[in-house]
């Protein structure tokens, strides 16, 4: 959501997410509140796991939230988070913080989208 200046897509593909679930508005909500909700820690978790210097949890959560937002459509979050599994395997440090600053900002424009989709 922008501005109304187009500036950037909007975080989820809702054509193919209403062709998925044969546009079942209350099913999509459903299903758009689950994965804002089991992913609500996320940030605390992968800061955890990396303070205790668990590449293969950071990987885990990272590979996590790839697989949840492709299937509910959000190519953006996706990229992003198939962008830190891999910072993550080839331990990079610099480009994990870049990686991981890039989902959360992603995931915080999804959170707030869902937001505005679930109120309608």
């Amino acid at each position: 959501m922008t501005n109304g200046d187009h500036e950037a897509p909007d975080p989820l593909d809702m054509h193919k997410l209403n062709e998925s679930f044969m546009q079942n508005t209350d099913v999509i909500k459903t299903i758009l509140n689950a994965f804002r909700d089991s992913f609500g820690d996320f940030e605390e978790q992968f800061r955890q796991a990396e303070v205790q210097g668990d590449k293969e949890y950071m990987s885990r959560l990272a590979h996590s939230i790839k697989g949840s937002a492709g299937n509910i459509r959000a190519g953006k979050l996706a990229d992003c988070a198939a962008n830190l599994e891999q910072q993550i395997h080839q331990a990079n440090q610099d480009q994990i913080h870049q990686s991981f600053d890039e989902l959360l900002e992603s995931l915080d424009e999804l959170n707030h989208y869902i937001d505005d989709f679930t109120r309608k």
